[in-house]
C-alpha cells in the first residue's frame, strides 16, 4: 500500500515516538480535509486528545514538527540535502516565544 501524502511529507519529522509522527500525520490530514470546523468537530475527541498529547508535551518543539515539511519542500525544490534544525530555527524561536 502506498504512503499517505502526510506521512511522506512529514516523514523527516523528528519526534522521538513514530507512533507520534503518525498522530501529526492524521492531524494534518484531517484538519486540511475540513479546516472549516471547529478542532474537535474536524478530529474527533480521541484524535483531538491525542493531538493535544503531541503538541502538549515536554519534548515537542515547532521546529520538530515541522522539519519533515521542510526537507519534503527543500526536495521538490531540487535540494537533495537540508538541515531541518537550521532551515527551520528562526520560525521556531519566534513561534515558540
Amino acid at each position: 500500500m502506498e504512503p499517505h501524502w502526510a506521512e511522506v511529507e512529514l516523514r523527516g519529522t523528528k519526534l522521538r515516538d513514530p507512533r507520534r509522527v503518525k498522530t501529526l500525520a492524521r492531524t494534518v490530514t484531517a484538519l486540511c480535509h475540513r479546516p472549516q470546523l471547529p478542532l474537535t468537530a474536524a478530529l474527533g475527541r480521541g484524535a483531538r486528545e491525542a493531538a493535544g498529547d503531541l503538541f502538549k508535551h515536554e519534548d515537542t518543539r515547532v521546529a520538530d514538527l515541522i522539519a519533515g515539511s521542510v526537507v519534503s519542500t527543500a526536495r521538490r525544490h531540487g535540494h537533495a540535502r537540508v538541515n531541518p534544525r537550521r532551515a527551520v530555527r528562526p520560525a521556531a524561536r519566534a513561534a515558540e516565544r
